[in-house]
């Protein structure tokens, strides 16, 4: 909240334009110089920065962290720099080094050979945590990934560090401490003094700050694969052209159909969800600032009314056709969903974001297996007199289910609330 309201301070205020430049403006600009090793590259990229910022500040929509954002920005205009240029020049960085003797300069080499040994993700975390001195929600935020995997990479890198330099508790020391010896250029001072009357000359529009909670949801409806949808309904035709064609008698698959229905839309949902945890996601780089927690409760909203949506077609359908009892085709549909759905929670809470899909989908193969073998072995569990096992069992998921939708909720809102859905400059 304090962050919007000072957002629509910064629109009504040149004074809060000179506030913001001055507070951010160094810390952007030494992170651009690390990162291009040219200071007047550097300074042009601050004031790219800051620039975009203001002309597109109505993408800056709900809370979160104005630092963060512009950050995620600088990310995206040294990734287009570097694109242009097509070389780090590391060698300019590392002269800004202190020297002191033969053996420092080593010391201070295997360091940097080190950090440039590192995937670039690794590195961006490394220079984030110990040259910026970013917490690791905030590198969340500014890199766009989940908490988890922030911690998780610089976990491996610090092992790496470790295979090369040695103890890494003293290397998180040294590691901060020769970062932290880079001499920046001073930047120029007329360049500043150009980048806010530059800056004051942008009209702003305050009125478009705030998305409403229905553009917010029509606006995810957009982020959701095509190919999602096609399969989904592809699927429901498919399921219900076979339940109508499908005779109603002891040894028929009817009740099986339904009950197997649930999981395999379930699935889709979870390969869709699964991408909400991924990094580089499309809306990482489209969006405005929303928390990840509000992002993955619509997206289950989304997809459970559609799939609430099925079964009570197929129910209606199948009792106008077949004279079945509606309770019955919901019940029998709904509750393998509802245990589907509970796997696939445990499985986003308790597993890597890469072995997601595959967890989840060896769940909902077992689970429709166990409902197929049943059906093979001529277990009558479609019978009323299951019917209590099939409330429990429904009822048991069901509450597990809530249980792991708030841990996940909670592990969202928590590692990653007020992500940073990054800018698509």
């Amino acid at each position: 909240m304090f962050e919007n309201k000072r957002l629509i301070k910064l629109t009504n205020s040149n004074d809060e334009i000179d506030q913001v430049i001055q507070k951010n403006y160094m810390s952007i600009y030494k992170y651009c110089y690390y990162h291009v090793g040219n200071s007047n590259a550097a300074q042009d990229i601050t004031q790219e920065v800051f620039l975009k910022f203001l002309k597109h500040i109505d993408r800056y929509k709900e809370y979160g962290k104005l630092r963060n954002y512009l950050y995620v920005i600088a990310k995206n205009c040294i990734r287009d720099y570097l694109r242009k240029a097509k070389q780090v020049n590391l060698e300019t960085v590392i002269e800004g080094f202190d020297s002191g003797g033969i053996d420092r300069k080593l010391e201070q080499l295997n360091i940097w050979e080190a950090i440039n040994s590192l995937e670039e993700i690794e590195k961006e975390i490394i220079i984030l945590r110990y040259y910026q001195d970013f917490r690791i929600k905030d590198i969340s935020q500014v890199m766009g990934i989940p908490a988890s995997t922030v911690r998780y990479k610089l976990k491996n890198a610090e092992k790496k560090f470790k295979e090369k330099i040695g103890d890494i508790k003293m290397f998180q020391k040294r590691l901060k401490k020769e970062l932290n010896k880079i001499e920046v250029p001073a930047y120029d001072t007329h360049k500043y003094k150009e980048t806010i009357a530059k800056a004051k000359k942008i009209k702003l529009h305050p009125e478009n700050l705030r998305m409403s909670s229905t553009e917010f949801f029509c606006n995810q409806l957009r982020f959701i694969k095509t190919e999602t949808w096609i399969l989904k309904i592809i699927v429901s035709a498919l399921v219900l052209y076979l339940l109508i064609t499908e005779q109603i008698n002891i040894s028929s698959w009817f009740w099986t159909l339904i009950a197997i229905s649930g999981p395999i839309l379930c699935l889709i949902n979870a390969k869709e969800l699964c991408n909400v945890f991924q990094p580089g996601m499309l809306e990482i780089q489209i969006t405005a600032k929303n928390s990840f927690s509000k992002v993955l409760m619509v997206r289950l909203t989304i997809f459970g009314l559609f799939d609430l949506l099925f079964f009570m077609t197929m129910a209606l359908g199948m009792s106008m056709l077949k004279q079945t009892v509606i309770w019955q085709v919901i019940l029998y549909g709904i509750v393998p969903y509802i245990i589907m759905c509970f796997g696939c929670m445990l499985i986003l809470n308790r597993s890597r974001e890469e072995n997601i899909p595959l967890y989840s989908g060896a769940w909902g193969a077992c689970l429709s297996c166990i409902i197929t073998i049943l059906k093979i072995s001529d277990v009558k569990i479609f019978q009323t007199s299951y019917l209590g096992i099939w409330i429990g069992i429904g009822l048991i998921a069901l509450l597990g289910m809530m249980i792991e939708m708030r841990k996940l909720l909670k592990r969202a809102g928590g590692n990653l609330n007020e992500i940073s859905y990054g800018t698509p400059f």
